[in-house]
């Protein structure tokens, strides 16, 4: 057994995660009275929801924080964490404390945070595998839950949030995490997008790729055979189910999850699946050992006014809208181009 076994046994344990259908039963019905609740007590459209959605953001956070708070930010280089540097440095006049982990697959968004981090004169602590206890995040967790994490990013999201709390004094952390899902925008909402308007391109750009000579062991060859997978689906249902992980849904859920669709349509019904099922047991993780960690995202009610304003949240290759035109408005040349960066352990 090698030193970093474990991380071997991390990432199949959370790579195999499935749902159970009585618990997804159980949820889509709470989900369906909470998002109820939530349809009656938004008031008013927003129009215009670059705005909208930044000062709902400012003012969580600001509710959030206390006068004199050391805060720390867990801080990718991403768009989603650079738009929560933005909303406490420029709306709010403070200078969290930066904390980023490194891999090989995101050097380009550490390479721009350490730019935003010099401009804003901000304290960067940078960790790799080298430098940051995962090991101890991830046994920590276990002795706590008698079990192992559901979130592959666990070991080093907690490793992050023990640094920043116990190293460097902050009384506050805050995250960017449910960003995607809440504004419509994981790539499996794109993926629905484009089924729903494109299924024929879809399938046929599929079927071409098949043909290519790729490495079947490759990333890629094994991203297409989970597309080809997907797009073999007739409905937009199954294709939801596959998407959160449920394998085996019978004909009570699927009448659950066909009435969400009917009601609220495909978009917000995967997100509410998303949302309440799948995350609640996977990156719900991250927080149970961290009471000070605090994601202004954490709240369904931006889902309902993006699947209301949609066309400005999403787009056939463009998504969150509102969280990247703030970051281009404030780093424009720093935010050409949108990636989207899977976490890989290391």
């Amino acid at each position: 057994m090698g030193k970093n076994s474990w991380l071997a046994d991390h990432q199949q344990h959370c790579l195999t995660l499935d749902l159970d259908v009585d618990l997804v039963k159980k949820r889509i019905i709470t989900a369906s009275i909470e998002v109820e609740r939530l349809l009656t007590s938004i008031a008013e459209e927003p129009g215009e929801l670059n705005n909208f959605i930044l000062e709902d953001i400012v003012s969580k956070l600001e509710a959030r924080l206390v006068k004199g708070d050391t805060i720390g930010l867990l801080c990718s280089g991403g768009e989603d964490s650079i738009y929560l540097l933005i909303a406490l440095v420029r709306e709010l006049g403070k200078s969290p404390k930066l904390f980023c982990y490194e891999t090989k697959n995101n050097s380009s968004d550490v390479k721009r945070l350490k730019k935003i981090a010099n401009i804003l004169n901000l304290e960067l602590y940078l960790f790799d595998s080298d430098n940051l206890d995962r090991s101890a995040a991830y046994k920590i967790f276990i002795e706590s839950q008698k079990r192992p994490p559901n979130d592959l990013a666990q070991p080093v999201h907690n490793a992050l949030y023990f640094e920043a709390v116990e190293n460097h004094d902050c009384d506050v952390v805050i995250d960017g995490q449910f960003c995607d899902t809440v504004l419509l925008s994981n790539p499996q909402n794109h993926f629905l997008l484009w089924m729903e308007k494109h299924p024929v391109f879809i399938r046929l750009a599929i079927k071409f790729l098949n043909y290519l000579p790729l490495n079947k062991r490759s990333k890629f060859s094994s991203r297409l055979s989970y597309l080809q997978d997907l797009s073999d689906t007739s409905t937009s249902i199954e294709r939801i189910f596959k998407l959160i992980n449920l394998k085996n849904p019978d004909e009570d859920v699927t009448t659950l999850t066909g009435d969400l669709v009917d009601k609220f349509g495909t978009q917000l019904t995967f997100s509410i699946c998303f949302f309440y099922c799948l995350l609640a047991v996977r990156e719900r993780d991250k927080y149970l050992l961290c009471p000070d960690l605090f994601s202004p995202f954490d709240d369904f009610s931006f889902a309902i006014i993006s699947s209301r304003n949609l066309e400005q949240v999403l787009g056939s290759f463009v998504r969150k809208k509102p969280i990247r035109n703030v970051c281009k408005k404030y780093f424009p040349s720093l935010f050409r181009l949108q990636n989207t960066l899977p976490f890989e352990l290391e």
